[in-house]
């Protein structure tokens, strides 16, 4: 919406932003002081509380790791230092705990009907608009908590909103303040402005031979080749090995036997369940069940799961891990749809668990799945089939000088690259980063040895030597002669359109006539009415249409600037109009936008000073 709003983004908006990530970090990464403090010692306290050893560690592996998932293979996770993330969790858990016991102190809580309740109305823990258990465990487990670990992080969460949200509603702004930010934001301004571009001012610019050659003296080292190697290589493919693979009619028959096997492993159990206080009621339902009244509508009228009990009790697919250890074992005890157990008892009460459903899996006929699992099978012998081949590939290639016992004992091809750089370039059609390295090795590249055995990306396998190396060195001057010349051109042709720009607003300001820039072939290009926000033109020239002051006498302001194409640019203000929002937009957005930074900065300011005051020691 605003300018303010763009050029601000590392001000205290840009804390707005960065607050917003640390709240997304207490929610989700930060179970941090709800867990066990037992594990190694505490790295920081708050007041005398600790900063759990166990939680840095956590956080900060998961950190590293989504960062390293980010980067990909541009990072080797051996050489990668998580120092700087662990100081950066250590800080987030220190302030979060600063939070927290001001929170405290204000007497700020969130009660556990409030959690039950926002728990209950989360949308990731609902199926077709209710609340399931089955889920909320699911997630719950599959992101390594508890319920009661995640109910207090959930708690904590929102007695720190209350606390943010107390100290921010205090700020206000006046509405002659946001009527001020409104005329300014929208502001329109007529501008005149000229492009000098610096290449057509190139004509005639002579370069010296003693520039050139100073030039390349003090940038000598932007002139300099990449060293270069040429290797020798043979390669054993996966793909010969698998030729001369033969799978017998028994393998695929046994094959297909553990498909099978698999495939029923995988069947699906679909559950309802009953909960109630005590066992004589579960004994109570269980009797009227067994008189002809349906699961569903008893679940519907007695059962004390709220998350369930609107959908008859379904909790959906069965799955281990999930549920509580008595549950889970009377749950999967259950074998024949319809089957209902005998009252389970759990911390939570007595269960009547039925097994709804269950799903199998599909399962293909061995005429439809031969030509798979032959293809399985070549695969996994050529797999240890080059495990072998490798140790042996590895012992010859130790013990040559050369690839030649390599070539004739497997019948490989002897093949020579082109020169090649560590970035690869002119490499091998194969060629890959474990290739490079290999080629680039100090056994290679100084001790001139075979190198080891280099396991390709298809499972290919590759021997190499040196053939050839050129080292690293500068460019001769005469080399480069002409690429530095025309540097040299480039940068006397800007400095020609600087002086010209700067030149003529000079005389433009002294002379109060536009007219002058026709002297120089130059013409105006008119530009009425643009704002702050305007993507047409170059950034610089709106940005210095909007720092200029208001026109004086002559009619109009001028200024030169440079663009981000390299040339230089005249802006001439010739007229500002304000361009008045309407009274809702003024006192709504604007209204707000004050105030939020105003709300932001006494929140800041009402931590630091609590922050100050506390006594907390980082180890």
């Amino acid at each position: 919406m605003l300018e303010f709003m763009r050029n601000n983004a590392g001000g205290v908006i840009g804390k707005t932003i960065v607050g917003a990530i640390i709240l997304t970090f207490v929610l989700v990464g930060g179970g941090s002081l709800v867990f066990d403090n037992a594990t190694g010692g505490s790295p920081a306290s708050v007041n005398g509380v600790d900063i759990s050893e166990y939680e840095v560690q956590r956080i900060t592996d998961a950190q590293v790791r989504n960062f390293l998932s980010q980067v990909g293979d541009s990072i080797d996770p051996s050489t990668f230092n998580d120092a700087f993330i662990r100081v950066g969790v250590i800080n987030n858990l220190v302030d979060r705990e600063v939070q927290k016991q001001s929170a405290e102190n204000a007497g700020l809580a969130f009660s556990d009907v409030s959690v039950t309740r926002y728990i209950t109305s989360a949308a990731d823990f609902q199926v077709e608009g209710s609340f399931d258990e089955a889920t909320y465990r699911r997630v719950l487990s599959q992101n390594g908590y508890t319920p009661k670990q995640y109910k207090e992080i959930v708690r904590q969460s929102f007695v720190s909103e209350q606390l943010r949200g107390g100290v921010q509603n205090t700020a206000f702004s006046l509405d002659f303040e946001a009527d001020l930010v409104s005329a300014l934001e929208n502001q329109q301004r007529d501008i005149q402005y000229v492009n000098i571009e610096a290449n057509l001012l190139k004509d005639g610019i002579e370069i010296s031979e003693s520039e050139i050659e100073e030039y390349y003296t003090i940038n000598k080292d932007n002139y300099q080749t990449e060293e270069q190697v040429k290797v020798e290589y043979v390669v054993l493919t996966a793909d010969s090995i698998k030729s001369e693979i033969e799978v017998l009619d028994e393998e695929i028959v046994a094959a297909y036997e553990e498909y099978v096997a698999e495939q029923e492993s995988k069947e699906v159990k679909n559950i309802s369940h009953i909960l109630v206080s005590d066992e004589d009621t579960a004994n109570s339902v269980l009797q009227r069940l067994s008189q002809g009244e349906t699961f569903e509508e008893l679940a519907q009228e007695v059962s004390e799961d709220p998350g369930s009990k609107s959908q008859g009790g379904r909790l959906g697919e069965l799955t281990a891990g999930v549920f509580v250890s008595e549950f889970e074992n009377a749950a999967f005890a259950l074998a024949n749809e319809g089957q209902i157990s005998e009252p389970v008892k759990t911390q939570f009460g007595y269960h009547l668990i039925k097994l709804d459903e269950i799903v199998s899996a599909e399962i293909q006929t061995q005429e439809e799945k031969t030509e798979e699992l032959r293809a399985q099978i070549v695969d996994s012998k050529a797999s240890e089939e080059l495990t072998i081949v490798e140790q042996e590939l590895a012992n010859i290639a130790f013990s040559s000088s050369d690839l030649a016992e390599l070539a004739s004992q497997f019948q490989l091809t002897v093949q020579e690259s082109d020169f090649f750089t560590r970035a690869g370039i002119a490499a091998p059609v194969l060629i890959e980063d474990n290739f490079i390295n290999a080629a680039f090795s100090e056994s290679v590249l100084q001790d001139n040895e075979n190198s080891e055995v280099i396991r390709l990306a298809d499972g290919s396998l590759a021997v190499l030597r040196k053939a050839d190396y050129m080292a690293a060195d500068f460019e001769e001057l005469e080399a480069v002669s002409e690429q530095i010349k025309e540097v040299l051109v480039t940068e006397k042709a800007k400095e020609k359109a600087k002086t010209l720009a700067e030149d003529l607003v000079e005389q433009l300001n002294a002379s109060s006539d536009l007219g002058i820039i026709a002297s120089q072939d130059l013409e105006w290009v008119e530009a009425p009415g643009i704002t702050r926000s305007n993507t047409e033109l170059f950034t610089s020239v709106v940005s210095e249409a909007f720092k200029m002051p208001a026109p004086g006498e002559s009619g109009f302001s001028a200024v030169a600037t440079e663009t981000i194409a390299g040339d230089y640019a005249i802006v001439a203000l010739t007229g500002i109009s304000e361009s008045e929002a309407s009274e809702d937009e003024s006192q709504r957005d604007y209204g707000d936008y004050m105030a939020s930074l105003l709300s932001q900065s006494e929140f800041e300011s009402w931590f630091q000073e609590n922050k100050n005051q506390a006594n907390i020691k980082i180890k």
